[in-house]
């Protein structure tokens, strides 16, 4: 009776730990449907997460059923060449975080206006590229997602990257060439999630595998 409580117990902590494994909180998230009230707006800057840097160009806000709602059941989402003929530098307001490692992402989708467009995404100490090409500029490391086809869907981008020690940094996206024409790639979905430590995953593995062998054992002795 005490070994079907004792293996009971750790079946249950396992499962508990892997599941705060596999869906680490995030540390920053933002869908951007609780932007506006819920509305469209051509370039909007008052966003709760983010800031268009002045001098930049803006953004459009745009989707939710609204006039220019090109991908409906998105909610909200950015149009990141707004409707001055310029595009604005997306940037997120001050994360702060504990030293370690991270994954951004974010959702991407064509123009869905006829233009091809590509977008750069700068954040700390970025481990890979998340797509074609990378390099780094003084505003940190960029990834450049190039030639984003128009009738492409919303596509998920995973980039890697990591902290050194704690401390606050942002995040950022601007729509590249293509300045005048007012059409960009879409944005949404931004979220930034620790990555489990190894030594974690190893405890999990050597937990299941010990499950495994009691069972295993088990069944033998009753045959």
């Amino acid at each position: 009776m005490r070994k079907k409580a004792l293996v009971a117990s750790v079946v249950s902590a396992l499962v508990i730990g892997a599941s705060g494994v596999a869906g680490a909180s995030p540390i920053f998230q933002d869908d951007f449907n609780g932007e506006n009230a819920g509305n469209e707006a051509l370039n909007f800057s008052s966003f709760n997460q983010w800031t268009v840097v002045p001098g930049t160009g803006t953004v459009d806000l745009i989707g939710n059923g609204g006039t220019f709602d090109f991908l409906p059941g998105n909610g909200l989402y950015v149009d990141l060449d707004g409707s001055t003929g310029l595009t604005g530098l997306l940037q997120s307001k001050s994360i702060s975080a504990p030293a370690g490692n991270y994954v951004l992402s974010f959702d991407l989708a064509g123009s869905h206006r006829g233009t091809t467009e590509s977008v750069s995404s700068f954040l700390p100490n970025e481990l890979a590229p998340a797509a074609v090409s990378s390099l780094s500029l003084n505003l940190g490391n960029v990834t450049q997602i190039l030639n984003i086809a128009s009738n492409q869907g919303f596509q998920t981008y995973d980039i890697p990257f990591s902290l050194a020690t704690p401390g606050s940094f942002s995040i950022a996206f601007r729509s590249i060439g293509g300045n005048g024409d007012n059409i960009g790639a879409l944005l949404d979905n931004v979220s930034i999630a620790p990555v489990p430590e190894p030594s974690t995953i190893l405890l999990l593995a050597s937990g299941f595998f010990g499950v495994a062998i009691y069972g295993k054992r088990r069944k033998n002795n009753t045959t």
